[in-house]
């Protein structure tokens, strides 16, 4: 089963992965996978588009976490976000990881969404 934060915690992880993105350059981290690249043609965004959906995440837009990252190489929890990108829906998969003093944005996942998700704040 997978967890549920309040939507003040989703307010609080949104608020410090946003600051870590601005302060990086903005720059999201993007995890090098076929999937997050070929996303971006099949979805019709620019890498810019990605990044500015993803800085435009709201509570709304939060559909479970944390939890785990189920890769077993990379530390630290995943927070899941659907998102309408030009008129299809997004699944984003974001964390923060610890950097020595600083924090890293990092998006995980970022493809059209294979299944109906769940948005517990809009129920």
């Amino acid at each position: 089963m997978a967890s549920e934060a309040s939507r003040e915690q989703v307010r609080t992880f949104l608020t410090a992965f946003k600051r870590a993105a601005i302060e990086a350059g903005p720059r999201i981290t993007i995890v090098s996978r076929d999937k997050n690249w070929n996303a971006l043609p099949e979805l019709g965004l620019t890498e810019r588009q990605r990044d500015d959906a993803i800085l435009a995440l709201t509570p709304d837009d939060y559909s479970m976490g944390p939890e785990p990252d189920d890769d077993p190489t990379r530390e630290g929890d995943v927070w899941v976000f659907g998102a309408e990108v030009l008129g299809q829906h997004a699944y984003i998969k974001l964390k923060l990881v610890e950097d020595g003093p600083l924090r890293k944005a990092i998006c995980v996942s970022f493809h059209k969404a294979e299944r109906p998700m769940r948005f517990p704040f809009r129920e």
